[in-house]
């Protein structure tokens, strides 16, 4: 009789069905758990990313505060009330004298001096706006535009703070007319994303911008409120903020993140490429689902955002940040790869201890096998033994007996 598939191989299949099927089984719950903490990992990563963006957002506008106290403090040690032509209750009078930003003659030393102290200021500090207000609002000194004064900003949040003595600081979106009497209205244009796009000097009054700003009164010395420093930096286009914090929180994982300043619902600031440029003028959730592929960028990406609210707790936008998808699906792959090496490795183990065994305990049976059909052809000399102490044992001492029984027949119808 031929046999097709051997006792040995069967015990072997059954053994590895035995050993593989709760490998597989524990490989596949740990592979859950390694998607599940990868989740965890991933948003744990980019709340503590979140959290160190607006850290960086926040100290940007302590520097901007410090510069507005710098100016007041310089402000008053300059007399400006006094050098503006004003009396004790603030600057008032001779705005006319203010004359241009640069080649101010005519004008007396000191306030000269100052003027070119506050050009030194922006110039060193890199803001983008300089504005010095009376005891009432009235703007007596705009860096950006000497000649555009005498607007109120009494109704602004921060400058009504500093004209009550008090120092105030944080995001605000300041309407077009603001940003057009600094001059920034081509630097604030955002094309919106299935617009028309803007160009510099079209429609300027749409353009509302974004900005860090900070405000400091000027105090004389009575303590008493004569005017206030109001400074700011436009975030609108300008991607030194949001580089730098993409250095610093992606400084371990380079090219790997990204970071968004939205104004409303639409990009104003980022540094996420799209292919065809920064994704400015998007909403958040086009800008990600409409980057290219193919380009290797952020085709797929998780992110986090968090609410920028203006001084009054309006909110005035968000701030964004993503990581690509190919960083923690390849940090999951490498896991599960490794969780995988191991399991094969154990499966092999276990399948070479099972083919130890079963060779050890088929020995018996197959050397009982060999023995039986040598003495079914005859051969009956051939003793029949296994000394395995169990059934195969037994099973050898009956066909031993068989044998005995055989041939002592045989040799009795010899003898006859």
């Amino acid at each position: 009789m031929d046999i097709k598939v051997t006792l040995r191989t069967k015990l072997l299949f059954f053994s590895f069905l035995i050993s593989a099927l709760p490998l597989l089984s524990l490989l596949t719950f740990i592979s859950f758990q390694i998607r599940a903490q990868t989740q965890r990992r991933i948003q744990e990563s980019l709340r503590v990313d979140l959290n160190v963006a607006r850290g960086l957002l926040e100290q940007r506008v302590d520097e901007v505060q410090a510069m507005a106290s710098s100016v007041a403090d310089l402000a008053a040690s300059y007399n400006f009330g006094g050098l503006a032509g004003g009396s004790s209750g603030g600057y008032g009078a001779s705005h006319s004298t203010v004359g241009t930003q640069r080649g101010r003659g005519g004008i007396p030393a000191t306030r000269s001096q100052f003027y070119a102290l506050m050009d030194r200021f922006l110039s060193n500090w890199k803001f983008d706006t300089l504005v010095i207000t009376d005891a009432h609002g009235r703007v007596v000194y705009r860096a950006n535009q000497p000649d555009s004064l005498h607007d109120d900003l009494h109704g602004h949040v921060l400058v009504s703070s500093a004209l009550q003595g008090k120092k105030a600081g944080g995001l605000i979106k300041e309407a077009p007319e603001r940003v057009n009497a600094e001059g920034l209205h081509d630097r604030a244009l955002v094309s919106r994303s299935g617009q028309p796009p803007q160009t510099p000097g079209s429609n300027p009054a749409e353009a509302a911008g974004m900005f860090v700003e900070a405000v400091a009164p000027i105090l004389d010395i009575d303590d008493k409120v004569i005017g206030c420093v109001l400074t700011g930096d436009l975030l609108n286009n300008d991607f030194t903020l949001v580089d730098g914090i993409s250095e610093i929180v992606y400084r371990d994982r380079p090219g790997v993140g990204a970071v968004s300043i939205t104004l409303d619902d639409y990009i104003i600031s980022s540094n996420l490429n799209t292919g065809e440029g920064r994704a400015l003028g998007r909403t958040v959730l086009s800008a990600y689902d409409g980057i290219d592929k193919k380009a290797g960028l952020f085709n797929s990406c998780a992110g986090a955002q968090e609410s920028l609210k203006d001084p009054g707790g309006q909110e005035i936008g968000k701030l964004h940040v993503a990581v690509k998808a190919y960083w923690y699906q390849q940090w999951e792959n490498e896991f599960r790869r490794r969780i995988l090496l191991v399991t094969l490795s154990f499966l092999l183990f276990f399948l070479a201890i099972a083919y130890l065994v079963t060779r050890l305990f088929t020995r018996s049976i197959i050397d009982v096998v060999h023995a039986s059909d040598r003495v079914s052809l005859g051969e009956l000399e051939t003793v029949v033994q296994a000394t395995t102490g169990d059934e195969v044992e037994v099973l050898a001492e009956s066909i031993e007996r068989m044998r005995l029984s055989l041939k002592a027949a045989l040799d009795r119808l010899k003898r006859v």
